[in-house]
Protein backbone atom coordinates (compact mmCIF):
# COMPACT_ATOMS: atom_id res chain seq x y z
CA UNK A 1 0.00 0.00 0.00
CA UNK A 2 2.65 2.15 1.19
CA UNK A 3 4.63 2.11 -2.87
CA UNK A 4 1.31 2.35 -4.31
CA UNK A 5 0.71 5.70 -2.46
CA UNK A 6 4.13 6.84 -3.56
CA UNK A 7 3.99 6.33 -6.92
CA UNK A 8 0.28 8.11 -7.22
CA UNK A 9 2.08 11.31 -5.41
CA UNK A 10 5.10 10.64 -7.80
CA UNK A 11 2.82 10.76 -10.94
CA UNK A 12 0.66 13.67 -9.50
CA UNK A 13 4.04 15.52 -8.99
CA UNK A 14 4.81 14.41 -12.60
CA UNK A 15 2.07 16.09 -14.14
CA UNK A 16 1.70 19.26 -11.98
CA UNK A 17 5.51 19.80 -13.41
CA UNK A 18 4.61 18.90 -17.20
CA UNK A 19 2.37 21.67 -17.06
CA UNK A 20 3.83 24.24 -15.79
CA UNK A 21 6.61 23.69 -18.53
CA UNK A 22 3.96 24.13 -21.05
CA UNK A 23 2.44 27.18 -19.28
CA UNK A 24 5.92 28.69 -19.60
CA UNK A 25 6.58 27.42 -23.05
CA UNK A 26 3.32 29.05 -24.48
CA UNK A 27 3.64 32.31 -22.36
CA UNK A 28 7.19 32.68 -23.44
CA UNK A 29 5.50 31.84 -27.49
CA UNK A 30 3.33 34.30 -26.72
CA UNK A 31 5.13 36.94 -25.49
CA UNK A 32 7.71 37.09 -27.83
CA UNK A 33 5.32 36.44 -31.10
CA UNK A 34 7.37 34.02 -32.87
CA UNK A 35 6.62 32.92 -36.06
CA UNK A 36 7.99 29.55 -37.06
CA UNK A 37 7.48 28.82 -40.92
CA UNK A 38 8.30 24.78 -42.56
CA UNK A 39 9.93 26.27 -45.72
CA UNK A 40 8.68 22.72 -46.59
CA UNK A 41 5.47 23.42 -46.41
CA UNK A 42 4.73 26.40 -45.14
CA UNK A 43 0.99 27.56 -44.18
CA UNK A 44 -1.24 28.67 -46.72
CA UNK A 45 1.09 27.22 -49.68
CA UNK A 46 -0.93 26.01 -52.22
CA UNK A 47 2.75 25.67 -54.42
CA UNK A 48 5.69 22.96 -53.99
CA UNK A 49 8.71 25.61 -54.30
CA UNK A 50 10.46 22.53 -56.01
CA UNK A 51 8.31 22.26 -58.78
CA UNK A 52 7.76 25.44 -61.25
CA UNK A 53 5.32 25.28 -63.82
CA UNK A 54 6.25 27.14 -66.65
CA UNK A 55 3.50 30.27 -67.51
CA UNK A 56 2.58 30.09 -63.91
CA UNK A 57 2.58 33.30 -61.64
CA UNK A 58 4.08 32.92 -58.46
CA UNK A 59 4.19 35.23 -55.94
CA UNK A 60 6.99 38.00 -55.21
CA UNK A 61 8.89 37.02 -58.42
CA UNK A 62 6.52 36.76 -61.57
CA UNK A 63 5.51 34.43 -64.29
CA UNK A 64 7.98 31.67 -64.51
CA UNK A 65 9.36 30.85 -68.20
CA UNK A 66 11.25 27.59 -68.43
CA UNK A 67 14.40 27.93 -70.54
CA UNK A 68 15.69 25.90 -73.77
CA UNK A 69 18.54 23.92 -73.54
CA UNK A 70 21.79 23.90 -71.05
CA UNK A 71 24.44 24.82 -73.27
CA UNK A 72 27.92 25.36 -71.33
CA UNK A 73 26.72 26.57 -68.34
CA UNK A 74 23.79 28.98 -69.51
CA UNK A 75 20.39 28.59 -70.48
CA UNK A 76 18.88 30.71 -73.21
CA UNK A 77 15.29 32.05 -73.60
CA UNK A 78 14.08 33.51 -76.82
CA UNK A 79 10.86 36.00 -76.44
CA UNK A 80 8.94 36.65 -80.01
CA UNK A 81 7.03 38.98 -78.82
CA UNK A 82 9.51 41.62 -77.61
CA UNK A 83 12.42 40.28 -80.58
CA UNK A 84 14.58 39.43 -77.97
CA UNK A 85 16.87 36.39 -77.15
CA UNK A 86 19.59 36.08 -74.31
CA UNK A 87 21.64 33.48 -72.48
CA UNK A 88 21.81 33.50 -68.66
CA UNK A 89 23.59 31.19 -65.90
CA UNK A 90 22.32 27.78 -65.84
CA UNK A 91 21.72 28.33 -61.58
CA UNK A 92 19.24 31.24 -62.66
CA UNK A 93 15.65 30.98 -62.85
CA UNK A 94 13.65 33.37 -64.97
CA UNK A 95 10.66 35.74 -65.03
CA UNK A 96 8.65 38.12 -66.44
CA UNK A 97 6.22 40.81 -65.52
CA UNK A 98 4.00 43.24 -67.02
CA UNK A 99 2.83 46.80 -65.82
CA UNK A 100 0.82 50.00 -67.11
CA UNK A 101 -0.06 52.97 -65.72
CA UNK A 102 -1.53 55.76 -67.37
CA UNK A 103 1.76 56.97 -68.88
CA UNK A 104 3.90 54.17 -68.87
CA UNK A 105 4.17 50.14 -69.62
CA UNK A 106 7.04 48.41 -68.92
CA UNK A 107 8.33 44.59 -69.21
CA UNK A 108 10.76 43.35 -67.47
CA UNK A 109 12.44 40.04 -67.66
CA UNK A 110 13.87 39.16 -64.06
CA UNK A 111 16.74 36.35 -63.17
CA UNK A 112 17.86 35.41 -60.37
CA UNK A 113 19.88 32.52 -58.36
CA UNK A 114 17.64 29.41 -57.83
CA UNK A 115 17.88 29.16 -53.85
CA UNK A 116 17.28 32.66 -53.09
CA UNK A 117 13.83 32.71 -55.99
CA UNK A 118 12.68 29.76 -54.30
CA UNK A 119 13.13 31.03 -50.72
CA UNK A 120 11.31 34.21 -51.80
CA UNK A 121 8.25 32.02 -53.00
CA UNK A 122 7.90 30.36 -50.52
CA UNK A 123 7.83 33.48 -47.88
CA UNK A 124 5.54 35.11 -50.09
CA UNK A 125 3.25 31.94 -49.60
CA UNK A 126 3.78 32.21 -46.21
CA UNK A 127 2.72 35.54 -46.32
CA UNK A 128 5.96 36.83 -44.49
CA UNK A 129 7.58 40.14 -46.92
CA UNK A 130 11.20 40.53 -47.39
CA UNK A 131 13.78 41.46 -49.68
CA UNK A 132 13.59 40.06 -52.79
CA UNK A 133 16.78 38.21 -53.95
CA UNK A 134 19.79 40.22 -55.85
CA UNK A 135 18.51 40.06 -59.81
CA UNK A 136 19.77 40.91 -63.38
CA UNK A 137 16.95 42.58 -65.46
CA UNK A 138 15.98 43.46 -68.89
CA UNK A 139 13.33 45.99 -69.08
CA UNK A 140 10.95 47.29 -72.03
CA UNK A 141 9.93 50.55 -71.33
CA UNK A 142 8.01 52.65 -73.76
CA UNK A 143 8.98 55.99 -74.85
CA UNK A 144 6.05 58.22 -75.83
CA UNK A 145 7.72 61.26 -75.95
CA UNK A 146 10.16 59.71 -78.87
CA UNK A 147 13.37 61.38 -76.50
CA UNK A 148 16.37 59.87 -77.83
CA UNK A 149 18.27 57.70 -75.70
CA UNK A 150 20.37 59.70 -73.78
CA UNK A 151 17.57 62.28 -73.32
CA UNK A 152 15.35 59.06 -71.71
CA UNK A 153 18.49 58.55 -69.43
CA UNK A 154 18.80 62.11 -68.35
CA UNK A 155 15.28 63.25 -67.87
CA UNK A 156 15.05 64.27 -64.43
CA UNK A 157 13.10 61.99 -61.97
CA UNK A 158 13.53 59.22 -64.04
CA UNK A 159 13.02 56.53 -61.93
CA UNK A 160 13.59 53.33 -64.13
CA UNK A 161 16.70 54.95 -65.66
CA UNK A 162 17.85 55.90 -62.00
CA UNK A 163 20.75 58.19 -63.40
CA UNK A 164 21.53 61.21 -61.50
CA UNK A 165 23.75 64.17 -63.41
CA UNK A 166 25.48 65.54 -60.07
CA UNK A 167 26.84 61.55 -58.80
CA UNK A 168 30.47 61.26 -60.63
CA UNK A 169 30.42 57.64 -61.25
CA UNK A 170 26.98 58.16 -63.60
CA UNK A 171 29.29 58.79 -66.57
CA UNK A 172 27.48 57.54 -69.47
CA UNK A 173 29.97 55.58 -71.60
CA UNK A 174 29.07 54.71 -75.55
CA UNK A 175 28.44 51.44 -76.12
CA UNK A 176 26.60 48.58 -78.62
CA UNK A 177 24.80 46.14 -77.34
CA UNK A 178 23.92 43.23 -80.26
CA UNK A 179 25.05 45.73 -83.10
CA UNK A 180 22.73 48.93 -81.24
CA UNK A 181 24.06 51.69 -80.36
CA UNK A 182 23.45 52.08 -76.61
CA UNK A 183 25.15 54.05 -73.25
CA UNK A 184 26.67 52.25 -70.08
CA UNK A 185 26.37 53.66 -66.86
CA UNK A 186 26.68 53.07 -63.15
CA UNK A 187 25.33 54.28 -59.93
CA UNK A 188 26.24 54.33 -56.30
CA UNK A 189 22.25 55.21 -55.51
CA UNK A 190 19.45 53.27 -54.57
CA UNK A 191 19.33 50.17 -52.64
CA UNK A 192 22.41 48.81 -53.98
CA UNK A 193 25.14 50.17 -56.24
CA UNK A 194 24.19 48.74 -59.76
CA UNK A 195 25.46 48.61 -63.39
CA UNK A 196 23.47 49.85 -66.36
CA UNK A 197 23.14 49.79 -69.99
CA UNK A 198 20.32 50.99 -72.32
CA UNK A 199 19.60 51.19 -76.10
CA UNK A 200 16.50 51.43 -77.78
CA UNK A 201 14.36 48.94 -80.30
CA UNK A 202 11.90 50.43 -82.30
CA UNK A 203 9.32 52.59 -79.29
CA UNK A 204 11.11 50.34 -76.87
CA UNK A 205 13.89 51.93 -74.42
CA UNK A 206 15.73 48.41 -73.18
CA UNK A 207 17.28 48.80 -70.24
CA UNK A 208 19.46 46.28 -68.89
CA UNK A 209 20.71 46.32 -64.69
CA UNK A 210 22.18 44.58 -62.20
CA UNK A 211 23.25 45.30 -58.54
CA UNK A 212 27.95 45.77 -58.96
CA UNK A 213 28.34 42.45 -57.12
CA UNK A 214 26.32 40.60 -59.93
CA UNK A 215 28.72 41.93 -62.66
CA UNK A 216 29.78 38.56 -64.40
CA UNK A 217 26.49 37.62 -64.68
CA UNK A 218 25.39 41.04 -65.85
CA UNK A 219 27.91 40.85 -68.58
CA UNK A 220 26.97 37.35 -69.34
CA UNK A 221 23.28 38.51 -70.07
CA UNK A 222 24.37 41.56 -71.81
CA UNK A 223 26.73 40.24 -74.28
CA UNK A 224 24.59 37.28 -75.20
CA UNK A 225 21.74 39.41 -76.56
CA UNK A 226 20.50 39.13 -80.22
CA UNK A 227 17.20 40.71 -81.10
CA UNK A 228 15.13 40.43 -84.19
CA UNK A 229 14.75 43.77 -85.85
Amino acid sequence: MANSKHKKVLLVVFGIVLLCGIGIAVSKLSVHNEVFVDTNHPPNSTTSPEVLIDGKTYAAVGIYRASGAVKSGLKSYTSDEFGISFNYPQDYLLFDNHEQSEQNIFHSFVMAPDGPVRQAIIRAEAGIGGEGPESVVITFINNPKSLSLEQWIKTSNNAYSNYHADEPSSALTAATVAGVPAFKYHSDLGLYASDYAAFQKGKWIVLVSAPSDLKNEFNTVLTSIKLNL
